[in-house]
């Protein structure tokens, strides 16, 4: 199953804006938006690069899962998902953090699965 195929599927379950691979560089392996108007492209990059600022921050790195941020109009999710390769999740204001994670965690094993 195509990555995009995979990432269409997460933002439907959750009623999101998108989804986005990312590679260790931040860049986008492939993305899904919803939304024809939406940069997810450039939202995905300053996301990677997000996140390896706060892996350098943090001593334990390695035990990051995930990072969520949540405002009154939007949820923004960041998961590994193998050595080097991040999902980027961007739903509605109204998707609880927890059922998003939920969702991801079903995507990575899909995408693992399909970096083989």
């Amino acid at each position: 199953m195509p990555f995009r195929t995979i990432l269409r599927k997460l933002t439907k379950s959750i009623d999101g804006y998108g989804a986005i691979l990312l590679d260790e560089e931040g860049e986008v392996v492939d993305m899904f938006s919803a939304r024809a108007s939406m940069e997810l492209d450039v939202i995905g990059a300053h996301k990677g690069i997000i996140l390896k600022m706060l892996e350098r921050t943090v001593k334990d790195a390695d035990n990051i899962h995930s990072i969520g941020i949540s405002t009154d109009k939007m949820r923004l999710a960041i998961s590994p998902v193998k050595e080097g390769y991040y999902v980027v999740v961007l739903s509605n204001g109204h998707t609880p953090l927890q059922r998003v994670f939920r969702e991801i965690d079903q995507c990575i094993k899909q995408l693992e699965e399909e970096m083989g």
